[in-house]
């Protein structure tokens, strides 16, 4: 059966749960725990997913003893909508079973309907930057430019993540601007090479951002529309500017690499959640 659902997938909280150096470098790691609403539409062969852990059962990570994805089917309902192995389920369809045993979630699952719209936790991680050096010796002549791109949605997203907004955790310190915070390796935003990390966005889709709260900046992109046309700012050398730049107008950006995958593409979560061999309560759904 055909999917008619939109493949809904809405950031609706992130909280910092640990903060750790990334081994020996200035660098640090952000880990976060964010909040998604996932709908799944039944097919014929099922949802497409498997559960471990449970009240009383091996918990699947850890001793959390919560429900977690352990499996999702490639190319299935669930994997189609963007669950990942290794989310943690807090609700299916409005009903909590944070504190539930392995069965009693197989029958809520089991009960859902023809439509599951299921709440989950994801734990990502952030690159943080270290502190550029501010000393004369480095000190560049700095030039603020605008670059204007327009993101085409696909089925995984934009494939960027942002931080920041008025009443929200800085980004940079004493702003509460927009900032792009990720790039998706391989996701529409990096294929396309004008974001990079650390740009300010300005306006999506004509509405400007000034002064505008996280969540706002969350609708505007997780919107309906396939089209997403985005203005950002960037600070850039002088000379970069100049030898760059012989016309003013929109700018390439340099393509970054290598960073995690994330919502609005979404977060591979099986990277972290990975676990040794390991006797466990298992069970598809079907």
């Amino acid at each position: 059966m055909t999917s008619t659902l939109p493949k809904v997938r809405v950031k609706t909280g992130g909280t910092i749960v640990n903060v750790k150096s990334a081994g020996d470098s200035d660098a640090t790691v952000e880990l976060r725990e964010e909040k998604y609403e996932i709908h799944i539409e039944r097919s014929r062969s099922g949802l497409g997913l498997s559960i471990a852990g449970g009240r009383g059962s091996t918990p699947f990570k850890g001793d959390d003893e919560g429900i977690f994805i352990s499996r999702v089917t490639e190319g299935g309902p669930a994997d189609l909508a963007g669950l990942r192995v290794g989310d943690k389920v807090i609700s299916v369809n409005r009903v909590d079973v944070t504190n539930v045993s392995h069965y009693d979630a197989v029958e809520v699952l089991k009960a859902s309907g023809s439509v599951l719209i299921l709440s989950d936790a994801r734990r990502v991680t952030t690159p943080v930057p270290p502190p550029p050096l501010n000393t004369e010796e480095n000190s560049v002549p700095l030039q603020k430019v605008l670059i204007h791109t327009t993101l085409i949605r696909d089925s995984r997203g934009l494939g960027f993540s942002i931080a920041g907004g008025r009443g929200s955790p800085p980004f940079k310190v004493d702003s509460d601007a927009i900032f792009v915070s990720r790039i998706t390796e391989g996701g529409v935003a990096h294929k396309d090479g004008k974001l990079v990390v650390g740009d300010r966005v300005t306006s999506i889709n004509g509405i400007d951002l000034n002064g505008a709260t996280h969540d706002m900046a969350v609708s505007l992109l997780t919107g309906l529309e396939r089209f997403v046309r985005l203005v950002v700012e960037r600070e850039v050398p002088v000379s970069q500017q100049e030898s760059n730049s012989p016309s003013p107008g929109p700018q390439q950006s340099p393509r970054v690499f290598g960073l995690p995958k994330t919502l609005f593409g979404i977060v591979l979560a099986e990277q972290l959640y990975e676990q040794p061999p390991r006797l466990q309560l298992v069970q598809a759904i079907p």
